[in-house]
């Protein structure tokens, strides 16, 4: 329960950080450098990135409200014995 609110918590903690920041500075920034059109690609693929950075930590707090529902991993574990390999024939090495 604790963890699941931790999740949320940074989640939307970022969320607000991010928002505030681009209303903040965005339109400056955008103002200053855009006029360079290799400058305005780097800062719209900084802009995607931080999109998906904030994507992926929504997804990681709604994936552990999954998690804690149903008492643990969605998918079962692998262990350290099934992830061996034997070898195969004979090789020289």
């Amino acid at each position: 329960m604790v963890e699941r609110k931790t999740y949320f918590t940074i989640a939307l903690l970022l969320t607000i950080l991010d928002a505030v920041v681009v209303l903040r500075y965005g339109g400056a920034i955008w103002t200053a450098w855009s006029g360079v059109v290799w400058i305005r690609l780097r800062l719209l693929l900084l802009a995607a990135l931080s999109a998906t950075a904030l994507a992926n930590v929504w997804a990681q707090a709604i994936c552990g409200l999954g998690q804690a529902r149903h008492g643990g991993r969605s998918a079962p574990a692998l262990s350290a014995a099934a992830n061996r390999t034997e070898p195969q024939g004979e090789g020289d090495v």
